[in-house]
């Protein structure tokens, strides 16, 4: 099964990969509306990604359709009148659903690039037009989650670092440290 996923890359060709995706919306033609702006589909792949998560490799695979679809833009909404609309749904309903999937969890180094990832689209896809729509709560507990992310992401990176440089594992801890590092400039790039 994970040669059929493309779980068989390396960690420096994963990163890779995301980095290309980030980059790149997901634009569906307004086909694809039902399927795409389905709360299920949201519900269904972060449900996938809990249920892996623990294999570095595979949760990796699972994660990047939900990088993907933290995308989601074109013309699906602008074929109605109440786009804003639905993309204030859509985001409302992903959003919860990842707190509700991250809150409860207890980070991996290798899950957090990918976290960020998530953090970073959402927040590009709310902008300010869109945030003011969303429910308060809600807005207040991605933000709190995402201060809370930043904290660990630099609590970490400085552990490995001391860890590193004290003769620990040294590859080790430095990947780890990386990989905490990476995350906490990614948010704080889009913050």
């Amino acid at each position: 099964l994970k040669n059929f996923i493309g779980a068989n890359t390396t960690q420096q060709q994963q990163n890779q990969q995301m980095n290309q995706q980030v980059h790149s919306n997901l634009e569906p033609t307004p086909e694809f509306k039902e399927f795409f702006l389905n709360p299920s589909l949201v519900t269904l792949l972060f449900k996938c990604y809990e249920l892996v998560r623990d294999d570095r490799d595979m949760s990796h695979a699972a994660i990047q359709p939900l990088v993907q679809l933290s995308t989601l833009t074109g013309p699906i909404f602008n074929e109605d009148n109440d786009s804003l609309l639905l993309r204030v749904n859509f985001l409302t309903h992903f959003m919860q659903t990842f707190l509700n999937t991250f809150a409860k969890l207890q980070l991996k180094s290798y899950e957090s690039f990918n976290l960020a990832c998530l953090v970073e689209n959402m927040m590009s896809q709310g902008n300010l037009k869109k945030l003011v729509c969303l429910p308060l709560n809600l807005v207040e507990t991605f933000f709190n989650f995402t201060c809370s992310f930043l904290v660990t992401c630099f609590k970490a990176e400085s552990y490995y670092s001391s860890v590193a440089s004290g003769g620990g594992d040294d590859d080790d801890a430095a990947a780890d440290g990386s990989k905490y590092l990476e995350s906490y400039e990614k948010i704080l790039i889009a913050w």
